[in-house]
């Protein structure tokens, strides 16, 4: 829902007046004069940024302890001729006040004093993009690009409205002190049609920055979320180029750049560096992005599955580069498995399922250096395995994603049938939660990130790919606790992407029970939705610390479901949830939980909102210096006991 905020005029509250933390709420009021000592009177050696609108001062401010602590104070240039920068500073503030997103600038505060119009935000320290284009690795362009993508998405589909930024550029794109970037300036943003609603151009007054704006507005005037799609288009060009196309312009080069290939004014520094099959995948939705027809261009989630995608083929050709593996689904030789094992060394296992067992292994690179793999050898007795074998083989080979486990090669030596794998060090969501060690804030990335893979299955393929096998133990976690799906034995391809999709009709139900779908044990049915109501069960035991699995085992089942999950919460949890970010949690749990699939939410949906709750507990865990948080509400899932 959109709220207003309320601009009221004169001296808001000092920071050492009723102000006894440093943040009191999401959007605080911050007084003229606390700002003028924040940057030494708007002394024009703490500019940062100049735009249109005015400047951006770096400000330090206090936090109890008397440590300092930097924000940006963004001062709108308020004269006569220029009253609508008025509307600009209410719009932005208006917006942002209700916007919680990791790829999202936070708003912390504002000043409304008679004719000065300043907004405080978050402070990022690494500027913008366009101020980094020539130092950026290839891998940090495209990391870049996903995350504004997400920011976009969100707007586009993460809120009751659309929100269409018009104003996307490099130099909108600021960076954190981890190169991390987020969506700024809003002051020129539209709210458009309620989500799931077909949009209609919205007609505004042509403004912001020549060379970003879709042909549509530039010729008729009109807006929709696909002007910012065809911005961000752009700047996929400048992250190529190295160059904005707005200094290509105004240095008299635009004929040569736009009718040459792309490939000809690739940044020097990037030649040999981009592989050709990540290439294709951003070339192609560079292009798409670019359609003349708004109609024509994607939606900012298909951008973002597809520049994941082109990430992921990056890094798998970078390793294919180092001889380390010889092609992208390399065949293994059975005395290289006995060796790389140790001949199976029981010493050796790290995982035992119903068709298989899985080793860890080492193989040598060229250097003579040994890396770690993970081996998963069949079980020989289990002949109906090798239907499970085939289709890991054959999805995997087309499975190019950061969140996807990464396919090496395999072996098939007579009954032996046998998958290498990339070795995932920190093992399974499930042994994590059993331990009790993972915070909260890394149990919601790790969700996020496992939604993302989610979602690329279902939305970044051509055809559907359902898992039909999603719980903890199938989310494997790399040494920086990233988290890759793994356990695709039983997936089936559903329909064609875009196209409607059709329940899947299953003569035998596979898989664990209490992950399953009602549709799925109740009528032999799955589809995509199947696999958004296990991601639910996944995201209860996240809260619980257990496995639903060990509860039924254990008897507890009744106890556990019945009651409210609050009262459920993983012990070392509590107190530490913010109750905002509880919230945007708990309902998108029982959402994906309703029993009928129609009504639950796609995994693009699922992710958008997760990563709305790990900002706003990220913004709550700033502001709070009180102690504990508390839970006041109440989580029942209707199950179908």
């Amino acid at each position: 829902m959109f709220v207003k905020c309320c601009f009221g005029e004169g001296n808001s509250s000092g920071s050492g007046r009723g102000y006894p933390t440093v943040i009191q709420e999401l959007c605080r009021p911050f007084s003229l004069s606390d700002l003028k000592k924040a940057t030494n009177n708007f002394d024009e050696k703490r500019i940062i940024a100049r735009e249109g609108f005015g400047e951006v001062y770096k400000g330090y401010f206090r936090h109890n302890d008397a440590s300092h602590y930097e924000l940006a104070v963004k001062r709108f240039n308020i004269v006569t001729k220029y009253r609508e920068r008025e509307e600009q500073f209410k719009n932005e503030i208006e917006l942002l006040c209700q916007l919680g997103h990791p790829n999202i600038i936070s708003l912390i505060g504002f000043c409304n004093h008679k004719d000065e119009k300043i907004g405080v935000f978050e402070y990022m320290s690494n500027g913008s993009l366009d101020q980094h284009l020539h130092a950026l690795s290839w891998k940090e362009r495209l990391e870049i690009c996903i995350g504004a993508a997400r920011g976009l998405h969100y707007l586009h589909a993460g809120l009751k409205r659309t929100i269409i930024h018009h104003n996307i550029k490099p130099s909108n794109i600021l960076l954190d002190h981890n190169m991390h970037p987020k969506i700024t300036n809003f002051d020129l943003s539209v709210k458009g049609a309620h989500f799931m609603t077909k949009p209609k151009p919205i007609q505004v007054l042509p403004r912001g920055t020549v060379g970003y704006a879709a042909p549509e507005h530039v010729m008729e005037g009109t807006v929709t979320d696909k002007c910012d799609v065809y911005s961000f288009g752009i700047v996929l060009l400048d992250v190529v180029w190295r160059r904005t196309i707005f200094d290509i312009v105004r240095e008299g080069e635009a004929r040569d750049f736009l009718e040459k290939p792309v490939e000809e004014n690739i940044d020097p520094n990037m030649i040999g560096k981009i592989a050709p099959e990540c290439w294709q995948v951003f070339a192609d939705m560079m292009v798409r992005c670019l359609e003349y027809e708004a109609d024509e261009r994607p939606t900012m989630g298909e951008v973002e599955v597809e520049l994941e995608r082109a990430l992921s083929l990056q890094e798998q050709q970078d390793i294919a580069n180092t001889n380390v593996i010889e092609e992208l689904c390399r065949p293994f030789s059975w005395a290289e498995i006995k060796k790389a094992t140790n001949n199976f060394d029981e010493k050796r296992i790290i995982g035992d399922g119903e068709f298989s067992k899985a080793y860890k292994g080492y193989l040598k690179r060229n250097d003579g250096t040994d890396y770690a793999v993970a081996v998963k050898r069949f079980k020989v007795e289990r002949p109906d395995g090798w239907g499970e074998f085939m289709t890991e083989v054959e999805l995997h080979c087309q499975l190019h994603h950061p969140h996807i486990i990464s396919l090496i090669g395999f072996c098939i030596h007579k009954k032996e049938k046998i998958i290498v794998f990339e070795y995932m060090p920190n093992g399974s969501l499930h042994g994590h939660l059993q331990g009790g060690e993972l915070s909260w804030k890394k149990r919601l990335e790790i969700c996020i990130g496992a939604a993302r893979g989610l979602h690329y299955l279902q939305a970044g393929a051509k055809r559907t790919i359902i898992h039909r096998h999603i719980k903890p133990s199938y989310i494997l976690l790399d040494h920086n606790m990233h988290p890759k799906l793994v356990g695709f034995g039983l997936s089936i391809q559903g329909a064609r992407f875009m196209s409607k999709p059709k329940p899947i009709q299953l003569d035998i139900i596979r898989g664990t029970l209490v992950y399953a779908a009602p549709e799925s044990y109740q009528k032999g049915i799955v589809t995509d939705k199947s696999d958004v109501y296990s991601f639910g069960i996944v995201l209860l035991e996240v809260v619980w610390g257990r496995g639903i699995y060990d509860i039924v085992r254990e008897g507890e089942a009744r106890d556990f479901l019945e009651k409210p999950v609050e009262e459920k919460i993983d012990p070392n949890m509590i107190g530490k949830i913010a109750p905002e970010c509880w919230q945007v949690f708990a309902d998108m749990t029982v959402r994906c939980l309703e029993y009928e699939a129609d009504e639950r939410p796609t995994m693009g949906e699922v992710e958008v909102e997760l990563e709305r709750a790990l900002s706003l507990q990220e913004q709550q865990d700033i502001a709070n210096t009180n102690g504990p948080y508390t839970l006041i509400s109440t989580t029942i899932i209707p199950w179908d006991l």
